[in-house]
Formats: structure tokens, C-alpha cells, sequence
């Protein structure tokens, strides 16, 4: 349909889905292929029915309470068969989404398909292996034949595993003093082979990036299912690892925070608008490639130099900076339109037009990059607090390790 490929809205609305799921760099290249009304573009949109907007449906369901509706909706488009990058991004975001849908309403059993869909390596895997570890460990459900009196059988749900623990992250630390006295857990032998299960998606995270929270909470997830398996030396050595690089990631934030305040952020934002590729491209091309594992360090002994806008892949995730940031290029490349043209002279009247609007928009550029910075700064003092959250946890557990009863402790 050419007038609705052309209609301004319907372009807006695909610009706004693609940077809801994080794929702002896809912007341009789809803007101008709907702008040709290429009739390849077909894996990307379809006019009445994409993808982008049956997944905005589909949770849309789910927050008006329509969960079945919202389930089989992202049931539909995870299981899409789709080639192109944006269409699988969005099918990987349907399945995180269904998820922990399905992981938060006691339905683990059926979260591990969903979850094991998501492509390994890409941005939905960290949380879906970290999704996978609990789904694993979540009750399972199985019917059960029972007589209801009339010589008829009906069926049941009865949990296999209905009194397996599950971890406090990030709860009152005081609460959980109370609720878990110094004491060795007892996990049975159907718990133990869950556990077992879930440390596999979970031990894929170690050594991913640790300054992403699925990672930092799979750090504490393998040590508490070590614990409950009885292997507290391993547990013990887990929970010290995740103190330190919960202290260090601690460090990097606030290193980052500082880059921030500094004007650095700004300015190298403003120095590649400079560029020809100018857009998002550059974001990712200074940071350093998921493979190089810079938080690794050369050696163990020397660590390496964090690079200095590590945290610029993690701002862009939220919706309130990647906005901030569109608005700030915008002006800035208005900026520097006006200072381009500055040798061109009109009559009074014209010149003093441009003058005063090139005085607006630097004021605005000043005001939208104190803004900028100020989103910037709330998000990683946000993350920064999550770490600390994490850091307070792992120590805990490290103190009730260390203060079980020595009769237990010898054994």
C-alpha cells in the first residue's frame, strides 16, 4: 500500500517501535526503503500486519490484564520463521517478554522452550539464560489422576519439586536474618537435580559483561545453587569472585558518572557528530567488540584500562536517554548548519532573523545537554545502586557460610 508506506505517521510509529526495542541504527536504512516503497521489503514490514506492531499488541494485552490473548500473541511471534535482523530482534524480544511472563505466574515448565528460542549470541541472551537457569529450577506440573467420589478420574496439577527454595535477590537483608537462621540447606535428590540443570544456562554468563545486572545476578545465582548443593568451598569461592567484580564494576560507575559530569560524554558525542556516518553508528564503533572481554584485563595481575564509554551501550537501552541523545544531534547538527552559513548575508532584516535563531538553538543545545548529562548521571547512579544491591547480597551470603553451625560446618 504505497499511500500507507508514505503516510508520515505510519513512519513515525516504525521509527518509534525500532528504538523501543533498541534498534535505532535500523532508523535511516528503513525510513528510505519505505520511502521507495520497495515491495522487497516484506521480511522487514508488512503494511497490515508487522511484526513491530503485533508485538506493541500483543503487550498491550498483557498490561490490560488479556493474558491469554497477550501470551499466544508472543507465543506467535517468537516461533515467526524470519531472516532479516530487525524481525529477528523483535522475535527475541517476544520471547524474553513471554518468558518471564510465563517465569513470574509459576509456569516455569513452560518458560524453558520460550527461553531456549532466543538466539546465543544477541542482545535478549544474558536474560534469557538467566530466565532459563530459574525456569529450570521452577516447580514443574504434571497431572495427576485422582477419583472425584463417582468412580471418574479428573485431573490435577501437582508440583514435582513443590518445596525448593528460591534466593532473596536484592531483598531487606534484616527480613532475611529472620527468615534464615544460620543452618545448612537440605535440598532433595529431585531439587538437586534441578539445581544442577539451572547452573547450566547460568554458568554460560560467567565472564560476560559484568556490568550487565543478568549477568551480576547469575554471578550470585551459580553461587547460591552451589551452596544448595552442598559444594561450599565452590560456593564460598564464587561469592568472593562476585564481591570483587561487584566492587570493581562499583568503581567503573562511578568512574563513568564522572566522565559524565566531566563534559567528556558531551563532547565526544559532539566531536563524531563531526563525521559523516554520523546517527548511532558511532556509539557502537567506539566501544570495544563483546569478544575483546576488555573487564578481563590483559593478565590477572594487570588489569586493563576500562574504556572510557563502556556505559554508552547500556544508556542507550533506555528509552528516556536515547531520546534525550536524538534531541541533542538534532540540535547540534541544526547548530552547525546556522554556523556553516554564517558568511551568508541578507538584508538587515534577514540577518537579524538568523542571528537571533542561531542564539535560540545555542541555548537550547546548552539546555538539551545539561539535560542529557542529568539522564545520564540518574541512569548510571540507577545501575550503580543495582550493583551495590547485588554487592550487599553476595556479602551476606558469604557471612552465612561462614557463621552456619559448626557441627554442620565440619561436614
Amino acid at each position: 500500500n504505497p499511500d500507507l508506506a508514505q503516510s508520515e505517521n505510519f513512519r513515525r510509529n516504525i521509527s518509534e517501535n525500532l528504538r523501543a526495542l533498541h534498534l535505532q541504527d535500523r532508523i535511516p536504512k528503513t525510513e528510505s526503503t519505505l520511502a521507495a516503497v520497495n515491495p522487497d521489503i516484506s521480511g522487514i514490514i508488512n503494511s497490515e500486519d508487522t511484526l513491530l506492531a503485533r508485538y506493541n499488541q500483543a503487550t498491550d494485552a498483557l498490561k490490560q490484564g488479556k493474558n491469554t490473548e497477550g501470551r499466544a500473541a508472543l507465543d506467535a511471534i517468537g516461533r515467526v520463521n524470519v531472516t532479516d535482523s530487525v524481525a529477528l530482534s523483535v522475535r527475541d524480544q517476544a520471547n524474553l517478554v513471554l518468558g518471564y511472563e510465563l517465569l513470574r505466574n509459576g509456569l516455569g515448565s513452560a518458560a524453558i522452550p520460550v527461553f531456549s528460542r532466543i538466539r546465543s549470541p544477541g542482545p535478549c541472551a544474558n536474560p534469557a539464560l538467566l530466565g532459563l537457569g530459574w525456569s529450570l529450577l521452577a516447580p514443574v506440573v504434571v497431572p495427576v489422576a485422582i477419583s472425584n467420589g463417582n468412580d471418574e478420574t479428573a485431573d490435577i496439577e501437582q508440583s514435582r519439586i513443590p518445596t525448593l527454595l528460591t534466593p532473596h535477590l536484592t531483598a531487606d537483608i534484616a527480613a532475611l536474618r529472620r527468615l534464615q537462621p544460620p543452618q545448612l540447606p537440605h535440598s532433595s535428590k529431585d531439587e538437586q537435580i534441578a539445581l544442577h540443570h539451572a547452573l547450566v544456562p547460568w554458568s554460560e554468563l560467567t565472564g560476560r559483561d559484568p556490568t550487565d545486572p543478568a549477568v551480576q545476578e547469575g554471578m550470585l545465582a551459580t553461587a547460591w545453587a552451589l551452596y544448595h548443593l552442598g559444594a561450599y568451598e565452590q560456593a564460598q569461592d564464587d561469592y568472593l569472585r562476585a564481591i570483587d567484580q561487584f566492587e570493581k564494576t562499583r568503581g567503573w560507575f562511578d568512574a563513568a558518572i564522572q566522565n559524565v559530569r566531566t563534559g567528556d560524554m558531551a563532547t565526544m558525542i559532539e566531536v563524531h557528530e563531526n563525521d559523516d556516518a554520523s546517527g548511532w553508528h558511532w556509539v557502537s564503533a567506539d566501544l570495544p567488540p563483546p569478544q575483546t572481554h576488555w573487564w578481563f584485563g590483559d593478565t590477572p595481575e594487570v588489569p586493563r584500562t576500562v574504556p572510557a564509554g563502556f556505559y554508552l551501550d547500556h544508556l542507550l537501552l533506555t528509552d528516556e536517554f536515547a531520546g534525550a541523545l536524538q534531541r541533542y544531534q538534532q540540535l547540534h547538527q541544526l547548530s552547525a548548519t546556522l554556523d556553516a552559513d554564517q558568511e551568508i548575508r541578507g538584508d538587515a532584516i534577514t540577518q537579524a532573523h538568523i542571528d537571533a535563531l542561531r542564539l535560540r538553538v545555542s541555548v537550547a543545545l546548552q539546555n538539551q545537554r545539561r539535560h542529557l548529562e542529568d539522564v545520564a548521571v540518574n541512569e548510571l547512579q540507577s545501575q550503580k545502586k543495582q550493583v551495590e544491591r547485588y554487592l550487599v547480597e553476595a556479602r551476606f551470603a558469604l557471612a552465612s557460610i561462614y557463621d552456619r553451625p559448626v557441627a554442620e560446618a565440619g561436614q
